[in-house]
């Protein structure tokens, strides 16, 4: 099949399959890597540029579609341009433009300072997400969570977000002006639709690390109990070997929370996979893989935790980096 492509700046086509054939804003290479956790997404493209052609100013909104010429094409997601440059000689000039799905020039990057007392996590997530002028998109087992009281302090939102993440066993991102905040690990969407195996015909190359990680038993945590005036402990899991966490939590909740998301970390195989095949746009950070066994220690379901879509005059390839998680 024949890749496809649109990459605009503020509504206005600067690359696609069809301007290449006209010669303009002839594409050198596109990527735009999807990641799981709390790190942005991100896009990366370089063109032929044309001396006239003015670089577009930081913040502008990148659009960028990949696809097939048979098939269509899908949206990758918005960006926002923070670093644009050139280079060139007499002989020719190119323009090499990045970006990042969070707006890291505006209001997620302000101090703040403010406390939340009772409220869940989706209430704290809306109010955060109101202010940046994002869509909240919450899990419903994590947003139903109450907080008893958390604060800010002279702190980001991105920061006060990661942070919260942590404490729920969740993790955030955001994608297309949407603040998704859902279970960590999961191969659902944030209304908890479950999302369906990719499956891997065939592969182009693979790598594999076997795991190295220990797999705890059982984690415990410490809290503050304030009618008996003393510190109180909280085990999941049973057995050793057993992780203890440094933290001290405010309640029995937050600590039995805590460690369950310690456990289901330990939990993590450790083993790693990353598989380049032919672009697919279906490929995202957090969908399941079903790789084929071309080797024993590669077959089966694997979780994507960073997908990389690349155009360039060699043709469209996905590679994604994957951890296969212990059920």
């Amino acid at each position: 099949m024949t890749p496809d492509w649109l990459i605009s700046i503020d509504g206005k086509p600067v690359s696609s399959a069809a301007l290449n054939k006209a010669g303009f804003g002839r594409l050198i290479s596109a990527t735009i890597t999807d990641n799981s956790g709390n790190e942005a997404d991100t896009i990366e493209f370089t063109i032929v540029r044309d001396p006239s052609m003015a670089l577009p100013p930081v913040g502008a909104e990148i659009i960028g579609e990949f696809g097939y010429l048979e098939t269509g094409r899908e949206s990758l997601g918005m960006f926002f341009l923070d670093k644009p440059g050139s280079s060139g000689s007499t002989s020719g000039h190119t323009m090499r433009l990045t970006g990042t799905a969070a707006d890291m020039s505006g209001s997620l990057k302000e101090q703040r300072t403010k406390s939340y007392d009772r409220k869940t996590v989706n209430a704290i997530v809306q109010e955060v997400a109101g202010r940046n002028g994002l869509t909240p998109r919450v899990s419903g087992s994590i947003g139903s969570i109450t907080i008893p009281h958390i604060d800010q302090t002279q702190e980001s939102d991105m920061n006060f977000l990661t942070r919260l993440a942590g404490d729920v066993g969740a993790t955030f991102k955001i994608s297309d002006k949407d603040l998704l905040f859902v279970d960590r690990g999961t191969t659902k969407t944030a209304s908890g639709i479950q999302l369906p195996a990719i499956e891997l015909p065939r592969t182009i190359s693979y790598e594999y690390e076997a795991g190295e990680r220990e797999n705890y038993k059982s984690v415990k945590a410490t809290w503050h109990d304030q009618e008996a005036a003393k510190r109180q402990e909280v085990v999941v899991g049973s057995g050793s070997p057993q992780k203890t966490l440094t933290k001290s939590y405010a309640t029995k909740d937050e600590a039995e929370r805590a460690a369950k998301a310690a456990l289901k970390d330990g939990n993590a195989s450790g083993e790693r996979l990353k598989v380049t095949d032919v672009g697919n746009t279906a490929i995202l950070a957090e969908s399941k893989l079903t790789v084929p066994a071309l080797v024993p220690e590669i077959g089966g379901d694997w979780t994507v935790q960073r997908a990389v879509h690349q155009i360039s005059t060699s043709g469209y390839t996905t590679e994604a980096e994957c951890e296969r998680v212990r059920e």
